[in-house]
């Protein structure tokens, strides 16, 4: 069963890196009904004092009565915060990413690097792009090695099954990575077929 206390710290970092330009930094109150026990309590109040101390949140505690209770926790540095949860930050494992990939994408024409900078902005703010997240380097790498060869013109007159197999050595590469059928195709010269 996962840390009721790290989820939440997971959840306010997500937040920053969602919106990294905000006026305000992340903030939540914790949710004391989903800890059914004073261990959990105690366990949670722990960690928040930890990541406080660390310099990654600020704590702020209830009035009067309420005082042995945590009201609200704002995120002071995300960097730090993710330090803490011991992983990198959205935007170090998208940068991470995109070196990984930038050698295959610029393979193919300058579209394909230009949506990888597209997809690495959206990684950098913890999000998916294209169904991709910046953690899947295997199948992003098989998703920009089936667009270059897209760009080069390499999948005209073939069936989707023999071009992803000349692409990637697999059959099933192309259909694992199609997008639904839509005008704003992410692939300008796919002649062969619809998007989708």
């Amino acid at each position: 069963m996962s840390d009721a206390g790290v989820e939440f710290l997971e959840r306010l970092l997500e937040r920053s890196e969602r919106n990294p330009d905000r006026s305000r930094p992340a903030s939540a109150a914790p949710q004391y009904d989903s800890l059914s026990t004073t261990q959990q309590v105690g366990r949670f109040h722990d960690l928040m004092v930890a990541a406080e101390r660390f310099g990654a949140v600020e704590v702020q505690r209830g009035r009067r009565d309420r005082g042995h209770l945590i009201e609200r926790l704002r995120v002071r540095d995300p960097d730090l915060l993710a330090r803490h949860l011991g992983r990198p930050t959205a935007s170090a494992m998208a940068q991470r990413t995109r070196e990984e990939l930038l050698p295959v994408a610029a393979t193919g024409e300058p579209w394909v690097a230009s949506l990888l900078d597209e997809m690495t902005g959206r990684w950098a703010r913890g999000e998916a792009a294209y169904r991709l997240t910046a953690a899947q380097t295997e199948a992003a790498k098989e998703f920009f090695t089936l667009l270059a060869s897209i760009s080069r013109q390499e999948a005209r007159g073939l069936d989707a099954r023999t071009f992803s197999f000349r692409a990637t050595n697999d059959t099933k590469a192309f259909d694992r990575h199609r997008l639904p059928a839509r005008r704003d195709c992410w692939c300008p010269n796919w002649p062969a077929w619809r998007c989708g």
